[in-house]
């Protein structure tokens, strides 16, 4: 049912219906006779509302949230036709507006995922054909070496071939993590933070200890709402991140810590390495974006840890004044 209010010329309340009883916060008989910009905190300042029936939205604040209603006002006239009030109607257009705002977003993201995936189709295409053509060519090698018995050559385009072999199996791989990074295959549970920590660190101790950096970790990590596996996989790529990009850093250190924000935890994985510049902050999320192509690597990683974050209703992003200044790399996760 419709709210209803009546009110006098200068907008007073003289009466109202029960279901616009339900929408104020003070008693009735103390609400009769007061101005209606009083009574609802959003009515417009002159009290005009929406004349001649024209829709406009008041916003009012009740025991579940904020509730939206379409304003309708009709002028009231005495029986010899004279002005005498008006007559407020509020529609309850709540759940219209959030399925409205909801089916726009749908869309959005319908949109972004259709682009990305013309991106997707056309640059796994291209990297695909890269170690192939690879491939096809030392073959070819390969054959005229043999057939014309130039033993010396043969070691070296088997192992061109193997590397391409290498090249697409890591680049399927990454592919394969990326397509199950969009969506979680066990319920969030309860992790400690400092056991994904410990897990990302005896996976990666020998590239470590070959690169002689120091990693440092905060005390008293918190406890998380996640999947583990792929919480894993996102420290665990933002750690080997830092650790290849280390450039020519001759004392290398990652640390990796974290602040205490309202219902959630904020991450970060520091290293004093190579650093990334500033108009590429965005960028290095892309799918397929390699910003130092002399790097082993196929573009996917921070891709797949930014799908992953998101699932778990995250947000993950970087800092960094520019070359040679080092990356921070920060994450949001929900604690539990």
């Amino acid at each position: 049912q419709d709210a209803v209010l009546v009110l006098d010329l200068d907008g007073r309340l003289l009466d109202l219906n029960p279901a616009a009883q339900k929408l104020l916060a003070v008693p009735v008989t103390a609400a009769i006779g007061l101005p209606i910009h009083q009574l609802f905190w959003d009515w417009s300042a002159d009290g005009s509302g929406a004349e001649n029936g024209a829709p406009q939205i008041l916003n009012v604040e009740g025991e579940n949230g904020r509730f939206r209603y379409e304003i309708s006002i009709q002028t009231l006239r005495s029986m010899l036709g004279q002005v005498s009030g008006q007559v407020v109607m509020l529609h309850d257009v709540t759940a219209r507006e959030k399925a409205r705002a909801e089916r726009e977003a749908l869309i959005t993201e319908l949109e972004a995922k259709n682009t990305e995936l013309e991106r997707f189709t056309y640059m796994v295409s291209h990297d695909l054909k890269s170690p192939l053509l690879t491939m096809r060519g030392f073959l070819g090698f390969l054959t005229q070496d043999i057939e014309r018995q130039r033993w010396e050559n043969v070691s070296h385009d088997v192992t061109r071939i193997r590397e391409a072999v290498a090249n697409m199996e890591m680049l399927l791989e990454d592919l394969l993590q990326l397509s199950r990074a969009g969506h979680l295959v066990k319920q969030p549970e309860e992790i400690p933070f400092a056991e994904v920590v410990r897990s990302v660190l005896a996976a990666v101790a020998g590239r470590i200890a070959l690169s002689g950096a120091q990693v440092h970790v905060a005390p008293d990590l918190p406890i998380v709402l996640g999947e583990r596996r792929r919480l894993v996989q996102v420290l665990q790529n933002l750690v080997e991140n830092g650790l290849k990009y280390m450039g020519n850093q001759s004392q290398p250190v990652i640390e990796i810590g974290w602040q205490q924000q309202a219902g959630e935890a904020l991450f970060f994985v520091r290293d004093n390495g190579a650093g990334i510049d500033p108009a590429n902050h965005e960028k290095v999320f892309d799918l397929f974006e390699r910003l130092d192509q002399t790097i082993e690597g196929t573009g996917i990683g921070l891709a797949t840890v930014k799908r992953i974050v998101e699932v778990h209703h995250g947000r993950i992003w970087v800092e960094s004044e520019g070359a040679g200044q080092g990356s921070v790399f920060y994450f949001t996760l929900p604690c539990a």
